[in-house]
């Protein structure tokens, strides 16, 4: 038996670095990624700002309180920058901690954010592409007044990822997780798990709430391609009326199960939707409801529901075929650069739906 001596293979890996470099006068960048362990918010933010391709920012157990881990630097494909907490769970952010991903190709493992509360904008914020958070936590986040406005996770970026993460407790205004009106595509939350979200009344509490293109333009092939799969929502109330509303063309719901939760999964606005092999249990909980649908070419196949106030609900929506004056504009506001069409609905009418092998008891 050959035996092992740690120091003496350290010398040999780095007499073989240094052959590449005196051969190359470089050292591969696969051999320059680095563990930095952080213990406070000063050395996090000097580490966020040297970051370099497959590095990796190891935040310490312990109480982290008004930490803002604000990521400037990415990775690259294959090779992100990644943060995370020393252990799952154990490093807990309270406060007025955030994090706001401003660079791509960074992944985020691990967090806890718990009992603290912010301003406003939201705690998790992608502002990037190929952002991806997960095995994170945001437990009773939430600021003394109801009225503080602010989500748990908003998307203003493309192709970034909530994956196996938990929430629990939200009580103030706007959704959980929101979609940027214009200019945000291609989004995902899977196998994530939402919990006891108390019922208040006020509209605008919704478990999703995913904006895009394509809401207001009967034939746009533009859309969020907002993805929501494998999620559990369990007494996850909200406003109660609705746990997701699709607002935006082109986004896929599957594989969701809802338990004794008020409200329904809702396609608000918005075209070209597939919502397909969900799972809802009312329970007979009072305000809990199934499926719901507005707009164009939209699928719903394959879902289940029972113990609801309704099944499926197929609005028959708004007809304007002139408008009444030749002065009338739409009130509509913040389309971006798109113009809105003449005559827009609230509620679009429901046309060329799909409705097949869905089970209501």
């Amino acid at each position: 038996m050959i035996p092992y001596f740690p120091n003496q293979m350290k010398r040999k890996k780095y007499f073989a670095v240094g052959l590449l470099v005196a051969a190359f006068g470089v050292v591969p960048t696969h051999l320059m990624a680095r563990e930095l362990l952080v213990q406070d918010s000063a050395q996090l933010t000097a580490a966020l700002q040297g970051a370099q391709p497959g590095d990796v920012v190891i935040l310490k157990n312990g109480n982290w309180k008004d930490a803002e881990i604000l990521v400037t630097k990415g990775g690259e494909l294959g090779k992100p920058v990644e943060i995370r907490a020393e252990n799952p769970g154990g490093t807990i952010l309270g406060g007025s901690s955030k994090l706001e991903i401003n660079a791509p190709y960074v992944t985020v493992d691990g967090l806890l954010f718990y009992q603290g509360a912010i301003a406003r904008d939201a705690v998790i914020q992608f502002n990037s592409h190929h952002g991806i958070v997960r095995h994170t936590a945001i437990v009773d986040y939430n600021p003394a007044s109801f009225e503080t406005a602010y989500y748990w996770v908003f998307f203003a970026g493309d192709y970034n990822l909530i994956d196996r993460c938990y929430f629990k407790g939200k009580t103030n205004i706007e959704p959980v997780i929101g979609n940027k009106f214009d200019g945000s595509q291609h989004n995902s939350v899977i196998h994530s798990f939402f919990k006891e979200m108390p019922y208040a009344e006020p509209n605008g509490r919704e478990i999703f709430r995913i904006w895009g293109p394509g809401q207001f333009v009967r034939d746009d092939e533009n859309g969020a391609f907002f993805t929501i799969e494998g999620n559990l929502f369990d007494h996850a109330d909200g406003e109660g009326a609705e746990i997701i509303s699709l607002k935006s063309n082109h986004n896929l719901v599957a594989h969701n199960t809802v338990i004794a939760t008020r409200g329904c999964i809702n396609i608000r606005r918005g075209n070209f939707n597939t919502i397909k092999e969900n799972i809802i249990l009312g329970q007979g909980v009072k305000g809990a409801l199934g499926y719901r649908m507005t707009g164009e070419h939209n699928l719903i196949q394959g879902n289940f529901a029972s113990g609801c106030e309704y099944g499926i609900e197929v609005s028959c929506g708004e007809f304007i075929g002139d408008t009444l004056t030749p002065r009338y504009q739409p009130t509509m506001k913040g389309v971006g650069t798109k113009p809105v069409p003449t005559r827009v609905p609230f509620y679009p009418q429901n046309r060329e739906v799909t409705l097949v092998d869905n089970v209501m008891v």
